[in-house]
């Protein structure tokens, strides 16, 4: 899908640059509680992805491929990966691939860019100052600068100069000091101080932000953040994009989004008061979660009060669930019925072990223990009233 989103003047586009940031391969995905195998599967979609966008710029009238940063992730990159990076951009060739270092794959002492040897097709940007690269068969040269450390100082170097030559000028990096904001209501977001750029800079590309945007709305040079192509958290869901910039002679580039991924990461709450049964909150569960959610990874948390009933189904709801999408990370935050609630303010020794054994609850450091707790719960109640309590493991499980 292509959506283009600024047009200047009636020319025809003579070339093309495909500006991509932040793929982040090798990430870690521990910190969003995805089991290895799901984080091995997820970093193997990331290549699948950056695959995509090289195909993208091996199309006609792409003159180059312009990554702004943290193209890796730091220090664990694996050998694998780069070997693959350098088979992949080898293969692309004679696409020319400009490669920023950022923040997160900083060009220091032991960063691959330094010591590994990168494919003749491939211009790596690594220190804090501009660099001009002019290509040979097409009129286009791409001004580009990177980081050497990780703590450095965001800023726009000093001494970008465009010349009058009649070739397109692009200038990328990676970050910018200063902060985004967005004016009124609904207005782009643009960057604060402005950055001042040279007369005759086509476009500046830049990466960091990993949402697809452009802080220049109106003025001469667009400015984009081209996003990450995939998110990397559950606040990074929907669509992702790389941007494609049309060049004309003379003139600024103009900007358009292609999307990349249809994003992986889907982040659904659903509230559980007012379910009666286990089917109606299945249901409710199916209809909150993205229709194509056996290619996402889902996580669904549930809210609110639970009717008793309901929450002795739901270890059949999750398992129900985690056979429809790619994987689900089920989370509960939800209490067990207003029975309880209400028992827990009552001014006697069972409100007082019901208050104790529900905050224990709630405190839980897995899901089995809490389980476990649960049904100790459920046991001294079922004792003080003498009434039969449902055959189950302290797992939860049917015996």
């Amino acid at each position: 899908m292509t959506l283009f989103l600024k047009l200047t003047g009636n020319s025809v586009p003579f070339m093309k640059l495909i500006h991509t940031a932040d793929i982040h391969l090798d990430r870690s995905f521990s910190e969003l509680g995805l089991p290895p195998e799901q984080g091995n599967a997820f970093r193997d979609h990331l290549r699948s992805v950056f695959r995509q966008i090289l195909r993208r710029a091996g199309e006609d009238g792409v003159a180059a491929l312009a990554i702004t940063g943290d193209l890796f992730d730091g220090e664990r990159i694996t050998r694998d990966t780069v070997d693959f990076l350098h088979d992949s951009l080898s293969g692309a060739r004679p696409l020319p691939v400009f490669i920023c270092a950022g923040r997160v794959d900083a060009a220091v002492a032991d960063s691959p860019y330094l010591t590994e040897h990168w494919p003749p097709n491939v211009h790596l940007f690594t220190t804090p100052a501009w660099r001009a690269v002019q290509l040979e068969d097409v009129p286009l040269t791409v001004h580009g600068f990177g980081w050497d450390r990780r703590d450095r100082e965001a800023a726009l170097p000093a001494g970008l100069e465009i010349p009058l030559d009649g070739r397109a000028h692009v200038a990328i990096g990676y970050g910018l000091a200063g902060k985004l904001v967005s004016g009124a209501a609904g207005s782009p977001l643009r960057l604060e101080p402005r950055p001042t750029l040279p007369s005759g800079l086509a476009y500046l590309g830049l990466g960091e932000h990993h949402t697809s945007v452009c802080v220049s709305e109106g003025e001469s040079t667009p400015v984009w953040y081209a996003g990450a192509p995939e998110g990397g958290s559950f606040d990074e869901r929907g669509p992702h994009y790389c941007v494609e910039v049309s060049l004309e002679e003379g003139g600024p580039g103009r900007a358009a989004l292609v999307e990349t991924s249809a994003g992986r990461l889907e982040a659904v709450r659903l509230d559980c008061g007012g379910f009666e049964s286990g089917q109606a909150l299945l249901d409710a569960a199916r209809a909150a979660m993205p229709a194509d959610r056996r290619e996402r990874v889902v996580r669904l948390t549930l809210e609110g009060a639970l009717a008793l009933p309901v929450f002795e189904e739901l270890d059949s709801i999750r398992e129900t669930l985690s056979e429809e999408a790619l994987y689900l990370q089920w989370r509960e935050r939800c209490a067990a019925g207003a029975a309880y609630d209400a028992i827990a303010r009552e001014p006697s020794s069972l409100g007082a072990f019901v208050a104790r054994i529900g905050a224990e609850i709630g405190d839980a450091p897995d899901q089995a223990l809490r389980r476990q707790r649960i049904r100790s719960r459920d046991l001294g109640l079922c004792a003080f009233r003498e009434i039969p309590l449902p055959v189950r493991g302290l797992g939860g499980e049917g015996l």
